[in-house]
C-alpha cells in the first residue's frame, strides 16, 4: 500500500516552517502515538494442526506483536528525508492542465513514483520477507523549487486505503495544530480491534469444523475462488511454482482440514512478459454526468433499469466497456470486473476501523454489452453484484468461510490479464483534503497530485477524486459529490491494448 502526496512550494514563511521535515517528523511522532501497534512485529501465527486453538492459529494466519519496544524486537517506524533535483512542475502538470480537453497523462514518463517512496522495505513487500522489517515507512522528499512530497509505504495487512487516509488526515491535523502553536492537539480516535470484525462473522469461526450451510451460501455469492494449490501446471510461471505446492505440514487430505478445491488459476490469460503502460484519464464533472445519464437510461431491451446507479457504477461501466473493446472481446465471451468492497459499512463497523477488511466481488458480463456500448447493462451488472454483498448476512458468511479455510493464503479472490480488470476506488476518502500547513494566508493549497502507486500489472484500475481545479484544500468539507472537480482514473494495460483504448472513439464520446 503505497501513496505520495505532492505539494507545490509553500508561499509563506509560516507554511515553509510547517512543511519543514523536522516539523513533519515531530508531528509524525506525536500522531503515531495513537497507532502504537504499527511499530510492532508482523509474522505468522503458531500453527495448531489440531485446529483446537481457534481460527487465529490455523495455517497461514498473520499475527502482530507490539508493545515491547525496540529492545524487545519491535522494528518501529522508518522515516527518511530525500532530495530530488527536479521541480514539482517538472514531474506533475498542474490540475488545470491535466483536466484540459481529452486529457491522458502518460504518468510514468514524467513522474518518478519510486523515487518518492522510502527505500526501506516493509514487511511482505515482496510477499516473502517480513522478519525484523517495519510495517510502515515514510519519506519526505524536497524538490529543487522547495516543493515537497510526503510518501507512505505500508504493509497491506495493516491497512487499506481507508486506513491510510485515516492516518494521513490525523497526521496533517496534528501538524497544523503544532505549527499554529495551539494549546492542545487534535483528539485522534483510530480504532484498532480486529476482534470487532471477527464478531461479525456468521456461525462459530473457532469451531473444529465449519458450518456447511453457511459455506454453501457464501460460495454461491459472486466471488472468485482461485486456488494456488491447483495451479502448478505448465502454464504457471516458474517463479510461482513453489507457492503452488501445499506446505508439508498442512494435511489437506485430513477431513479436519475442511479443504474444498477452488478453481485453477488461468495463467494462459495473463502474459507477464508483455510490457504494461500506465496512464491517468481525467473525466470532467460534465462528462461523468453524461455517462451517468446514458447508463441510467432504458436498456437495449427497452426495459428500465431496476436499480438506481451511482456515478461510480456508470464511470466504471464506461471504462470497462472501453477496456473490453480494446482487448478485442467478441460477442458471447465473458469477462470480469473484480471490484474491491469493504466490510466496514456493510457490517456496521466504524469507518475509522484500522486494517484491511476488504474483499473483491466478481462482476461478470458478456462482451456484447461493451461492443454495443450498452452502458446500462454493464452498470446494472456492477450494481446488481455489489447489491448482493450489501446484505450483512452475506458478508458474515464470507467471513465464516475465510476463517475456516485451511490456508486462506491459498485462495485468490481475483486475477489479472485478458479477462479480468481489478478495480479499487479511493473516492470519498478526502484524498485531496490532506493539508499539512493550514492557515488563512495566501497559498493555502491542496496537494498538486496524489500518487496512489500501483504495480505495473495488466488490468489494474483505480478511481479517485481529481485534484481541486482551484487548488484549495477542503479539509473537513463536504465529500458527498466526489465528482465536483472531476474524476481521476489510473489504468494499467498491456501496451497494445492501451493503444487501442486510447484510440477508441467512444472513450471520449461523452465529453
Amino acid at each position: 500500500m503505497n501513496s505520495a502526496w505532492i505539494y507545490d512550494p509553500p508561499s509563506t514563511e509560516a507554511a515553509k516552517r510547517a512543511a519543514d521535515p523536522t516539523h513533519l517528523l515531530d508531528s509524525f511522532n506525536q500522531t503515531i502515538n495513537s497507532y502504537p501497534q504499527w511499530a510492532g512485529r508482523l509474522g505468522w501465527s503458531t500453527y495448531d494442526p489440531s485446529n483446537a486453538s481457534g481460527h487465529t492459529h490455523r495455517h497461514g494466519r498473520v499475527v502482530l506483536r507490539y508493545g515491547v519496544g525496540k529492545d524487545g524486537g519491535d522494528p518501529g517506524f522508518a522515516f527518511c528525508v530525500a532530495r530530488h533535483s527536479a521541480k514539482v512542475s517538472d514531474i506533475v502538470p498542474p490540475p488545470t492542465e491535466r483536466a484540459q480537453g481529452n486529457a491522458m497523462w502518460a504518468i510514468d514518463e514524467q513522474l518518478p513514483s519510486t523515487d518518492l517512496l522510502p527505500r526501506e522495505a516493509v514487511a511482505w513487500q515482496n510477499d516473502t520477507q517480513f522478519e525484523g522489517l517495519p510495517g510502515v515507512a515514510v519519506q519526505v522528499t524536497l524538490f529543487a523549487d522547495e516543493g515537497y512530497a510526503v510518501a507512505m509505504k505500508m504493509s497491506h495487512v495493516l491497512g487499506d486505503a481507508t486506513t491510510l487516509l485515516t492516518f494521513m488526515h490525523d497526521w496533517a491535523a496534528t501538524n497544523r495544530a503544532l505549527s499554529a502553536g495551539t494549546s492542545s492537539l487534535p483528539e485522534l480516535q483510530p480504532v484498532f480491534d480486529p476482534s470487532l470484525l471477527d464478531r461479525k462473522a456468521a456461525g462459530d469461526i473457532d469451531a473444529l469444523e465449519p458450518d456447511l450451510e453457511i459455506i454453501h451460501n457464501a460460495r454461491s455469492l459472486p466471488l472468485h475462488r482461485y486456488d494456488w494449490y491447483l495451479s502448478g501446471g505448465p502454464d504457471c510461471p516458474s517463479y510461482f511454482l513453489p507457492s503452488t505446492v501445499p506446505p508439508v505440514e498442512l494435511a489437506l487430505s485430513d477431513p479436519a482440514a475442511s479443504y474444498t478445491p477452488g478453481t485453477p488459476i488461468p495463467w494462459k490469460e495473463w502474459d507477464l512478459s508483455i510490457p504494461v503502460k500506465h496512464i491517468i484519464l481525467y473525466f470532467s464533472p460534465h462528462e461523468i454526468q453524461r455517462i451517468h445519464a446514458r447508463a441510467s437510461c432504458s436498456t437495449s431491451s427497452g426495459q428500465q433499469p431496476q436499480q438506481r446507479l451511482s456515478k461510480l457504477d456508470a464511470l466504471l461501466a464506461h471504462v470497462w466497456a472501453c477496456i473490453l473493446r480494446a482487448r478485442q472481446f467478441e460477442d458471447g465471451e465473458t469477462a470480469f470486473l473484480d471490484v474491491t468492497f469493504s466490510f466496514r459499512a456493510r457490517l456496521g463497523l466504524s469507518p475509522s476501523l484500522l486494517g484491511s477488511p476488504i474483499r473483491l466481488a466478481a462482476v461478470e458480463a458478456n462482451a456484447a454489452a461493451a461492443n454495443g456500448n450498452d452502458l446500462s447493462a454493464l452498470a446494472q451488472a456492477i450494481r446488481g453484484t455489489l447489491g448482493l454483498l450489501d446484505n450483512p448476512q452475506a458478508c458474515a458468511g464470507i467471513l465464516h468461510d475465510l476463517a475456516h479455510e485451511p490456508n486462506a493464503q491459498n485462495i485468490w479472490a481475483t486475477f489479472l490479464g485478458r479477462r479480468h480488470t481489478l478495480v479499487t476506488s479511493w473516492t470519498r476518502l478526502g484524498l485531496y483534503d490532506v493539508d499539512f500547513v493550514g492557515g488563512d494566508y495566501e497559498g493555502h493549497q491542496a496537494p498538486r497530485y496524489v500518487d496512489a502507486e500501483m504495480p505495473a500489472c495488466d488490468g489494474l484500475l483505480q478511481v479517485s477524486e481529481s485534484a481541486p481545479l482551484d487548488g484549495v484544500a477542503r479539509a473537513g468539507g463536504d465529500r458527498k459529490d466526489w465528482t465536483k472537480d472531476g474524476a481521476s482514473v489510473s489504468l494499467h494495460l498491456r501496451e497494445d491494448v492501451m493503444e487501442r483504448l486510447c484510440n477508441d472513439p467512444l472513450l471520449r464520446s461523452y465529453a
